[in-house]
């Protein structure tokens, strides 16, 4: 009897792949930390560590999409990778840096403190150019405010 509840954990915890791999910058061949890495179409994902490493396990097995993506680079998505059972696919990537745009340039002047210790609540002051340029499509960006 013990014999077959150990061969079914065996079993059991063999019934998925997983999927492995190291992520690394185009420009320098080092390993990028804090990249997602998910496998398209399901919850199943992670991210990388402080020398670009990743370990995604339990997936089912089948075909799978995987993306690799942070802010700075460009998205990287490897399809067709097949996933069997005990299985552990071992898929690197590498990624290429891309240039940030944030539209205008915003200039900020100003002498008042950032903090003023006797004031207890929290203030804006709202101009009536603040509302009429205020663009507004759905309830919830009302609330969102």
């Amino acid at each position: 009897m013990i014999r077959i509840i150990v061969l079914l954990i065996f079993v059991m915890t063999n019934a998925y792949g997983q999927v492995t791999g190291r992520i690394t910058s185009s420009e320098t061949a080092e390993g990028l930390a804090g990249v997602n890495v998910m496998v398209k179409g399901t919850y199943y994902g992670s991210a990388t560590d402080a020398d670009g490493y990743y370990t995604i396990s339990n997936i089912n097995p089948g075909t799978y999409d995987i993306e690799a993506s942070i802010i700075g680079y460009k998205v990287v998505l490897q399809t067709g990778i097949k996933i069997e059972i005990g299985q552990t696919v071992v898929l690197d990537f590498t990624m290429e840096e891309t240039v940030l745009t944030i539209g205008e340039e915003v200039v900020v002047m100003g002498k008042k403190p950032l903090f003023d210790v006797d004031e207890t609540s929290s203030m804006t002051r709202v101009t009536s150019d603040d509302i009429a340029n205020k663009v507004v499509s759905s309830v919830e960006d009302i609330l969102a405010e």
